[in-house]
């Protein structure tokens, strides 16, 4: 019996990391603290302790200790006899995985495909492992790999579309994924309302998208949005797919492009059909009309946040015209404080100082005595949410919302991977805070893509040419056009590049200024011409348009045109960068002067 026991005392040593649950906590601790110390001897005399206190304990593991050698030594003498007996590869594997040994257990199992790259067992059961070690992406490749090689695997197929449709939180759970990037890189729309065949490409981070109306800024927030749920999605339950199919057509067609990876879904008349459901995202999507909700689920809201259970909700606004389900932060905080968790502290914190740092001459105030409310700086009363300004107040709401989803599945905001689309995501704010959001935005959430449409030439300052994407009708259908970018020109500018705006300056301006150049180049002035003349430079002077009256070359420059062009300028917008070419290899030196 003796060596026996001393085989036992081997294998405990060698697989105490894998014998959790045989021993008490206080005890286990102390042994893989002897071995992490390689105290060998001290672990040996805990153990000789351990079996006069609890012989029925070793009874167990000594049977688990000869059934599981037992087996090995049976199937090792196999392989001897054959090197290319696959079955045995196969138990041997299995063998290493209940003993929680996965690097010998896959290791067994390589061998075994090696052998037999067809063995879809053996692949589901890699993917089983890879699971139980968190790497949740690695573990669903396996899975797919065993249905492509057997089809008929029910067991794995089921046991697939289980994970995949729980898959959501899996993937924005695990800290191991943080390098697969949920962004996308483009979508094709097809047949999706006014939509008939379009596409768009996005940066990595800010996508601000612009255009007239009826263009369809809020329609492709929800053709991404349909793209990217998951398919069994509470949200798009509630969708009611046919109103987004085009007119006279059968279905919709989209197409996400996220790395070398292409997504594929179908809106059909009552559902949506995915194909190569590889990619689900963290996603939030909010249309522009939202208030608090008065219903009293805010006691759950703040019990969801602390357990990490916040599962629905994500994006249902988007698809409607306005709603009410957005949740007050001061309730939200007076109900933490009801909480019993440790968590509360930093769960509450987080919230006052990341809705704080989007207020300006504003702060959202919690007392010692877990008291809430809003003060202006400088004063000190007390403000109640519905006492902000509609645009503060929509901003809170908007941010209070992301915060309950972030903290909900267990994130934060500076570690939380996804992407976020808002529709009209500046409505309401003063210019001021509109130049600055984005940049705000992607302080606050550094790793989130954010996708967002404005009307606001303010809020698109400052941007990269690929951020910002203009959507115009061309010959009946709808195309994105990307602009230079803002990051060298002013907002007169931005209107007339981006906006589509004809003139800075109002009509009656317009008519001065186009009265002036008129009398100006006119050879002959009668006495009440010469009049206007000095009237009209006299208030032109004091104006935007001092910087050209008073401007030689300006004047050389509409000389020139008025004697060489055949130009209405009453009628004239624009010259194209062609023309305009043209015409300075005509000027020479005209403006050395």
């Amino acid at each position: 019996m003796e060596p026996i026991e001393q085989k036992l005392n081997d294998y405990i040593w060698e697989n105490i990391g894998s014998l959790e649950g045989v021993f008490s906590e206080k005890i286990y601790k102390i042994l893989l603290g002897l071995k992490e110390s390689n105290n060998r001897e001290s672990f040996s005399d805990t153990l000789e302790a351990i079996v006069e206190v609890d012989n029925k304990l070793f009874e167990k593991i000594f049977t688990n200790y000869t059934k599981y050698n037992k087996t090995l030594e049976s199937y090792q003498k196999a392989i001897e006899k054959n090197p290319k007996n696959e079955n045995a590869y196969y138990h041997i594997g299995i063998v290493y995985a209940k003993k929680k040994e996965y690097d010998k257990a896959i290791e067994n199992y390589f061998l075994a495909i090696k052998i037999n790259p067809k063995n879809d067992r053996v692949y589901n059961n890699i993917g089983m492992i890879y699971f139980e070690q968190g790497n949740e992406i690695e573990g669903i490749k396996k899975f797919e790999k065993a249905i492509e090689i057997n089809p008929e695997n029910h067991k794995v197929f089921n046991k697939l579309n289980g994970l995949m449709k729980m898959s959501n939180r899996l993937f924005f759970l695990n800290q191991n994924n943080s390098s697969y990037l949920f962004k996308i890189n483009k979508i094709k729309i097809k047949n999706f309302k006014q939509y008939k065949n379009f596409s768009i490409d996005f940066s990595k981070q800010i996508n601000i998208i612009i255009g007239q109306n009826a263009t369809g800024k809020t329609t492709l927030l929800q053709a991404i949005t349909l793209g990217l749920l998951k398919e069994d999605s509470l949200d798009a339950r509630k969708v009611e797919f046919d109103s987004y199919i085009s007119k006279g057509e059968e279905k919709s067609e989209l197409v996400i492009y996220h790395n070398d990876e292409e997504k594929k879904v179908d809106i059909l008349k009552e559902k949506r059909e995915i194909e190569n459901n590889y990619f689900i995202p963290f996603l939030l999507a909010y249309g522009s009309n939202f208030f608090t909700s008065k219903t009293n689920e805010v006691k759950e809201v703040a019990q969801s946040i602390i357990n990490h259970t916040i599962h629905k909700e994500f994006t249902s606004s988007i698809f409607v015209d306005y709603t009410s389900g957005f949740v007050n932060p001061i309730r939200l905080l007076e109900f933490l404080d009801l909480e019993k968790d440790k968590s509360v502290l930093t769960i509450q914190k987080t919230f006052i100082n990341t809705i704080n740092s989007f207020l300006e001459g504003y702060k959202l105030i919690g007392t010692e005595d877990k008291n809430y409310f809003f003060q202006k700086n400088g004063s000190s009363e007390k403000l109640t949410l519905e006492e902000l300004s509609e645009g503060y107040r929509g901003n809170v709401l908007l941010i209070t919302d992301m915060l309950i989803k972030i903290l909900g599945v267990g994130w934060t905001p500076q570690t939380i991977e996804g992407i976020v689309l808002i529709d009209e995501f500046d409505k309401h704010l003063h210019p001021k805070w509109q130049s600055k959001l984005v940049n705000k935005l992607t302080e606050v959430f550094p790793k989130i893509q954010f996708i967002m449409t404005t009307h606001n030439p303010m809020s698109i300052l400052d941007r990269e040419p690929d951020e910002i994407t203009i959507l115009k009708e061309i010959d009946g259908e709808i195309v994105a056009v990307k602009g230079g970018g803002t990051k060298t020109i002013d907002v007169s500018t931005v209107l007339l590049e981006y906006f589509g705006v004809k003139s800075t300056i109002g009509e009656s301006m317009q008519e001065k200024i186009r009265t002036f150049n008129r009398l100006k180049l006119q050879k002959e002035l009668n006495k009440n011409e010469k009049q206007k003349l000095k009237e009209l430079e006299e208030f032109l002077g004091n104006t935007v348009a001092s910087n050209f009256i008073y401007n030689r070359p300006y004047l050389q420059f509409l000389n020139y045109l008025k004697e060489h062009k055949d130009i209405n300028f009453d009628k004239y917008e624009k010259l194209d960068e062609v023309e305009m070419k043209e015409l300075l290899e005509e000027f020479g030196d005209l403006f050395d002067d």
